[in-house]
């Protein structure tokens, strides 16, 4: 039942994602931030990986082209794939034989996003932007 639940969990937060997707390409601002606090705290809720808590963030700010905001979330998703994750360690999911999660390996895909896909164009600009990308990019 928990592996069921973590599972379906997963699916969920890939639908909350790509309904902020929808909100911001039918220009609807203030119903994508709302989704986009809403998916934060599902991830929290149900102890899934926290980035995507984070990008549900950043995806608004994006639309915005919200600088500020943008840095924060981009910095606080590429610090959760630093942090290890364990979802069996959570009360959903602490018999479901889960491991960690393997999110270091998406960090080289996500910084070469950013510096590569034109959503991210205008923070390109940003000393602050360039400066975080080198840092990870290193690693």
């Amino acid at each position: 039942m928990q592996k069921a639940l973590f599972a379906r969990a997963g699916d969920m937060q890939q639908m909350l994602l790509r309904l902020i997707q929808m909100e911001i390409d039918a220009a609807n601002p203030d119903r994508a931030q709302a989704l986009a606090d809403l998916t934060s705290r599902f991830v929290e809720l149900l102890c899934m990986h926290p980035y995507i808590g984070h990008l549900a963030q950043l995806m608004p700010a994006l639309a915005r082209k919200d600088t500020p905001a943008c840095m924060a979330h981009i910095r606080a998703m590429l610090e959760a794939l630093q942090t290890p994750w364990s979802p069996g360690a959570c009360l959903p999911y602490d018999r479901a034989g889960l491991g960690r999660g393997a999110s270091k390996d998406m960090l080289g895909g996500i910084v070469r996003e950013m510096e590569e896909s034109d959503e991210y164009a205008f923070l390109r600009e940003n000393a602050d932007f360039r400066a975080l990308l080198a840092q990870y990019c290193a690693k």
